[in-house]
């Protein structure tokens, strides 16, 4: 693949290479023409259509190379595709060899056991408090009736005040107190 991107890269160079040839035919041909070299005019003209010729050549080469390029990449992508397929059904293959029937069969018990001992366990937990909630419920229902029945008295609507209490002895100013001198007591 790389000698035909190598050979791609030779082509556009080439391509590139004529195009100039035709630039610089065109150029000498104006000038012979200017000139009044009628013959050499001619052949550079004719120098110009074989360049010409050999351009569209070389694209047609470019094509076919290109789509080779693409169709091999597209061969190794596959093969790629079809290698990880492969490894893939080995494994698979390899798995369905270890993994007897009985063996399924025996960990599918092991599964529907321990599920049903969860189950049975929630069932436990469940019971005591579904059979609680059940009674919490009756309760309820009992003393609603009741105090429908009972009409129970209303709170009163205005709060009672509180008696009112003295007032408390006002705390000395900072000046006043400054003024007293501190007392001493004895030792």
């Amino acid at each position: 693949m790389l000698s035909l991107k190598t050979q791609k890269r030779k082509l556009q160079a080439y391509q590139t290479s004529l195009a100039a040839a035709v630039a610089r035919e065109t150029e000498a041909a104006r000038t012979l023409a200017a000139a009044g070299r009628r013959e050499r005019a001619l052949l550079a003209l004719r120098k110009r259509a074989e360049s010409r010729r050999l351009i569209e050549q070389t694209e047609g080469w470019l094509l076919q190379l290109e789509q080779t390029l693409v169709q091999l990449d597209s061969s190794q992508r596959t093969a790629q595709l079809l290698g990880a397929m492969k490894s893939g059904a080995e494994v698979l293959q390899q798995l369905t060899r270890t993994a007897q029937l009985a063996d399924v069969e025996s960990l599918m018990e092991d599964t529907a056991e321990a599920a049903e001992a969860t189950r049975s366990l929630q069932q436990a937990l469940e019971g005591g408090r579904g059979e609680s909630q059940e009674e919490a419920e009756a309760e309820l229902e009992e003393l609603m009736a009741a105090m429908e029945a009972e009409e129970l008295p209303t709170p009163p609507r205005a709060v009672p005040t509180a008696p009112a209490m003295p007032a408390a002895p006002a705390a000395p100013r900072p000046a006043e107190a400054a003024r007293e001198e501190p007392t001493m007591l004895p030792a």
